[in-house]
């Protein structure tokens, strides 16, 4: 390949913790296919050294990039960060413990090029697939369950779906990059049974496969976040998607989507006050400036404050990210009863407070310019690893941490 043309493929590595195993595999794809890809390898949570060894061998293959986020975001949203990099027109993802060859990708890479295919995923249970060294016995068996249960949750009909290795088209992923919320290793059947809802054409392809041990997996609370996360997707597109407990179940394993936020402003101030409609106004102004989604409403009556409340829940509730409560009113206290990210905010003469829960927080008379910044509040409420926002088209993680940092995975190409 000329050294000036610009690969097709992007190949992303997801890696926590891999510092005393990850030199070998790298080293073997930036070898194997030299300026035929791009070899993107993201970083995340890892309390090691596993950056500064990928950085080591950045300065030797000119094809390896490093993105490194130091939240926890999950094998799911290190997977997505790394989506939203680069433009080559086919990416897919291997895990980073050695275990499949490049090879394997490599095939997956020359079938998905294919016309009319979208994707090419690797399983290890189909008619020409070599497994050598095999995981241990309950790890096989929580495999197994893991796939009846989704076989019977979605009729999904694919052999392995966890299988670490797949390849895509670009244009495909990208059409369902909005749709997908998980970032934990259930991240897989997201992606997979998106594609599958806008009828992309995806392939199975066998692949050679050794199990790697001293992996970062803990099996058990890895097991109950999968099990929480595939019934989030089940109830959430069923019938009991209105429910509040379909938001909560698997919160922690969700990184969403968000181009804006939807916001709920409840005007009005408790006592009959006349300050909270204006706050109210005020707040939905800045808000939108900040490009978020405003539905303003009014308490009134008790009869109106429940019409207001049953209208939320059964129609509202499902789109509304955040509620701002401008003056502590019944219908206020109500609403904020949901499972939902909330954001407690009074204005009064100039002065201003916000708080999360109602904790009550001084902070200066910026409250409601401090108002735009409300994926580092929902972050933070409501227990999200993280927030993926696109604005004119540029992508910003913003990840729950500490000091909490925001990545533009955008910008590297």
């Amino acid at each position: 390949m000329n050294h000036s043309e610009r690969p097709e493929f992007r190949i992303i590595i997801p890696a926590k913790n891999e510092e005393l195993r990850i030199r070998e595999p790298i080293e073997k794809m930036c070898r194997y296919f030299g300026d035929r890809a791009r070899i993107l390898v993201v970083a995340n949570g890892c309390t090691d050294n596993t950056a500064a060894v990928v950085r080591e061998l950045c300065l030797i293959h000119r094809n390896l990039e490093l993105l490194n986020i130091p939240e926890r975001i999950g094998k799911g949203g290190a997977v997505r960060a790394g989506m939203h990099v680069g433009n080559e027109p086919f990416l897919g993802f291997i895990d980073a413990d050695g275990s499949f060859d490049p090879d394997q990708i490599d095939r997956l890479y020359a079938r998905c090029r294919e016309p009319g295919i979208s994707g090419a995923i690797g399983s290890r249970r189909i008619k020409g697939a070599r497994v050598g060294q095999r995981p241990t016995i309950a790890r096989q068996i929580a495999s197994f369950c893991f796939r009846l249960l989704v076989r019977a949750l979605f009729f999904a009909n694919y052999s392995d779906m966890q299988c670490g290795v797949k390849v895509f088209r670009r244009e495909a992923v990208d059409g369902v990059l909005d749709e997908l919320e998980l970032a934990n290793f259930a991240f897989d059947v997201d992606l997979l049974l998106a594609l599958r809802r806008k009828r992309c054409k995806l392939v199975e392809e066998p692949v050679t496969w050794d199990d790697v041990p001293a992996g970062t997996l803990d099996l058990v609370p890895a097991a109950g976040s999968m099990l929480s996360s595939v019934l989030r997707l089940r109830l959430r597109r069923g019938i009991f998607r209105h429910l509040p407990f379909t938001d909560w179940l698997a919160s922690s394993s969700v990184i969403p989507v968000r181009e804006s936020f939807n916001v709920l402003v409840v005007c009005g101030a408790p006592d009959g006050a006349a300050s909270g409609t204006s706050s109210g106004e005020a707040v939905a102004q800045t808000l939108r400036r900040h490009g978020h989604t405003v539905t303003m409403v009014t308490p009134g009556s008790i009869a109106s404050d429940v019409a207001a409340l049953v209208r939320y829940v059964f129609f509202q509730r499902a789109k509304i990210d955040a509620i701002v409560d401008c003056g502590r009113s019944r219908l206020a206290r109500l609403l904020t009863r949901s499972y939902k990210p909330q954001l407690v905010a009074g204005v009064g003469e100039g002065q201003g407070r916000i708080a999360i829960l109602r904790t009550n927080e001084a902070t200066s008379a910026a409250t409601i310019e401090a108002l735009g910044n409300l994926a580092d509040l929902i972050v933070k409420r409501r227990g999200y690893p993280g927030i993926f926002r696109k604005v004119n088209g540029n992508w910003t993680l913003t990840a729950r941490g500490e000091n909490r940092t925001s990545v533009d995975t955008s910008s590297r190409r």
